[in-house]
């Protein structure tokens, strides 16, 4: 009996017990919902995607950020500043951090493959960081999260911060959403933060290991 239940629970847990419905479900996500993911597939058409694919999509969601955020506190249409309108507003901010959010699980617990560019990759994903704390900014500003004295990129510095140190941009003593939003903020540059530092570790690494095993020259 007891070696049956071993043979099968060795069988069972051959490819883990958690881990793959945890990759299914991140790999579903990504798929399934992140605009980046449909870029580059639909720019690749059928082949890899270029190295640019990303760095055009990120330049693109950059630029409608620092114009958003430059004139969300403008004398708009009263419409725009309308309770609804901001709402929405927050809802496409959440919308892309969390695309990036997502591609950051997927790179991280999903991809095999390599970087083929580390400079690349790394100046990209420090862009992300800067991203990230934009987004949050805006999102910040539109349910009216900072001090009314709070300077407009005095908000932004403050969530540059935040996500470098890791630390909340809002207090406890904030609206409860607002609190909850600098909690996910950091959640996000964590996770961003983690693959950064991994790819410079897996460089290193490799360089030693290259170096490791070239061959000594000498006199035989």
């Amino acid at each position: 009996m007891l070696t049956s239940a071993r043979d099968w629970l060795r069988t069972k847990l051959s490819a883990g017990l958690w881990f793959p419905w945890l990759q299914a479900a991140i790999r579903f996500l990504y798929t399934k919902f992140c605009l980046s993911y449909r870029f580059k597939t639909w720019l690749a058409d059928g082949r890899d995607p270029p190295p640019g694919a990303s760095e055009l999509f990120l330049a693109v969601v950059l630029a409608l950020g620092v114009i958003w955020f430059s004139i969300i506190d403008a004398a708009l249409h009263p419409l725009l500043r309308a309770a609804g309108f901001r709402v929405l507003g927050v809802g496409i901010v959440l919308y892309v951090v969390t695309d990036l959010f997502l591609f950051s699980l997927h790179w991280t617990f999903v991809d095999t493959g390599r970087l083929h560019a580390i400079r690349r990759s790394l100046a990209g994903f420090l862009l992300n960081l800067i991203e990230i704390a934009l987004y949050f900014s805006i999102a910040f500003s539109l349910l009216a999260c900072p001090a009314p004295s709070t300077k407009h990129w005095t908000l932004l510095y403050d969530n540059l911060r935040a996500v470098f140190t890791l630390q909340l941009a809002i207090d406890a003593k904030e609206a409860p959403t607002c609190y909850l939003l600098a909690h996910y903020e950091v959640i996000v540059a964590a996770t961003l933060l983690i693959i950064v530092i991994a790819s410079l570790v897996g460089e290193v690494v490799r360089k030693e290991k290259d170096q490791s095993e070239r061959p000594t020259s000498g006199a035989a």
